[in-house]
């Protein structure tokens, strides 16, 4: 029965899905390639790693903002070294968790650069703060923001000041690799899982697909649940661990 229903729950998920026509960049937060500035982010493992649920990280792992910095720029930065499938204008999804008591308090923010590039640490005019997370959920559960207007998931707005408030990233013709950063303010915003995508989604649509790309990577937590031999369905990519 379990296998079963992780078939099942993948075929929802590339239902979810199929309404996305544009074209679509998802990883991992914490696979990020280097760090800038007062190397102030960790890679923290989850109590309740998610196979396909809002209760934990995809992947087991997430990062963590360690030191307050309630300035208008980030004094430290992780660096993403990112390849997109084609050329055209893309939205921005972050999958966050603040803590229980942060509605109104100085946990529930974090930076987004204005652009592709190199953004530098303490340059205000390189950054927008994504803020006022707690105001849209403090239960310690994970949510979907979308960074790109301000708004999360289902809509509810968020706070991005001190920046562009509408921040749409573009992938030039020939230029599909770009670098890519994300900036720290307050302790304890912990970032999941990142997604660029042409269309505008919504929190179920971006749950299926993060839950659709750790399937095709075989993630270790979805093996567990994968179809064995004489299950009915199969999964495609492969399972093995990463």
């Amino acid at each position: 029965m379990r296998h079963a229903f992780t078939v099942t729950l993948f075929a929802f998920a590339l239902w979810l899905t199929s309404s996305a026509s544009g074209a679509v960049l998802v990883f991992q937060a914490e696979d990020f390639a280097s760090e800038t500035g007062n190397m102030e982010f960790n890679t923290v493992a989850d109590a309740q790693p998610a196979a396909f649920s809002p209760g934990g990280a995809f992947g087991g792992f997430q990062i963590e903002t360690t030191e307050g910095d309630f300035g208008d720029s980030p004094d430290s930065a992780v660096v993403y070294n990112l390849t997109f499938p084609e050329a055209g204008v893309y939205n921005l999804y972050a999958r966050v968790r603040v803590p229980d008591n942060a509605a109104g308090s100085n946990s529930d923010s974090f930076f987004r650069p204005n652009d592709f590039g190199t953004p530098a640490v303490n340059v205000d005019a390189d950054w927008s703060q994504v803020n006022s997370l707690g105001d849209v959920q403090t239960d310690e559960q994970y949510f979907w923001v979308d960074v790109t207007d301000g708004q999360d998931a289902n809509g509810i707005n968020d706070n991005i000041t001190g920046g562009v408030d509408s921040a749409f990233y573009t992938v030039p013709v020939g230029s599909l690799n770009q670098t890519f950063h994300i900036g720290d303010r307050e302790d304890e915003t912990r970032l999941d899982m990142f997604i660029f995508s042409m269309d505008d989604l919504n929190g179920a649509q971006l749950e299926a697909l993060a839950f659709a790309d750790r399937v095709d990577l075989g993630d270790d937590i979805l093996t567990s649940m994968a179809p064995q031999s004489g299950d009915s369905g199969t999964l495609d990519g492969p399972m093995g661990p990463e």
